[in-house]
């Protein structure tokens, strides 16, 4: 049996290739500017739900509203294109009365075909975060966009 000869230099090659291969990527940056930003941490919040309405507007924002009282939960609805979506969020903020050392805030965390199953909230040095849980099976095209809105208890004044 013959074996062509560019199999047998390849081999050789791909072996003695893969350590120089393998050390890409282990530089450390000296930089200041290069450096990532500090780790955010875990905390200790309650998703009180997830508000969604089909073609409702709004601004995904992955920064949590505080809503601690009318004016910022007034300020917070205006976004809002749907006057009974408004409201739907409105009860929900209301409807909570939060533990004590807690506040109630919100975020719209998608505007698309899919309603997340549920959100991430990570606090970091000046706010907390929220992103939407991915959908396990996205729907590929929708009549019109779904907002979604994370009413969420988080520590806070």
């Amino acid at each position: 049996m013959r074996t062509p000869l560019g199999t047998l230099l390849i081999l050789p090659a791909l072996l003695l290739g893969s350590p120089l291969l393998g050390a890409c990527g282990d530089d450390t940056a000296s930089d200041p500017e290069s450096r990532s930003s500090p780790e955010p941490t875990a905390l200790d919040y309650t998703v009180l739900a997830i508000v969604s309405e089909t073609a409702a507007g709004g601004t995904v924002s992955p920064t949590l509203t505080p809503l601690p009282g009318p004016e910022e939960l007034t300020a917070f609805v205006e976004q809002f294109e749907n006057g009974g979506f408004r409201d739907e969020v409105t009860a929900e903020v209301q409807d909570h009365e939060p533990r004590d050392g807690y506040v109630v805030s919100a975020a719209v965390v998608a505007i698309g075909c899919d309603v997340p199953p549920g959100v991430t909230v990570v606090e970091t040095e000046e706010s907390y975060t929220v992103q939407a849980d991915k959908v396990a099976d996205p729907l590929k095209e929708c009549f019109a966009p779904v907002t979604s809105v994370a009413v969420i208890e988080v520590p806070g004044t």
